[in-house]
């Protein structure tokens, strides 16, 4: 989560609990069936950890264009 937040230059926040996914589907169809709100979603989600970006905005560039890079080479390579 550092690298990523290094990476794009923004905090990354992990959420308290782990297994987001299914609770996620679960808070969406609770919304949708007017059991509760948005709001009271957002009240219930607690941040577990937050990471700050570190890295020099150069450094953070070179890295994102190397980045960048790689994901394009293997794209390159997926289409033979």
């Amino acid at each position: 989560m550092q690298f990523q937040a290094d990476l794009l230059g923004v905090p990354v926040e992990v959420p308290e609990i782990n297994e987001t996914t299914a609770m996620g589907i679960a808070f969406l169809i609770g919304e949708e069936s007017g059991w509760w709100t948005a709001n009271d979603l957002e009240a219930r989600m607690k941040v577990g950890r937050r990471y700050e970006p570190k890295l020099d905005e150069a450094v953070r560039k070179r890295l994102r264009n190397r980045w960048n890079k790689a994901v394009h080479l293997l794209l390159q390579i997926s289409e033979c």
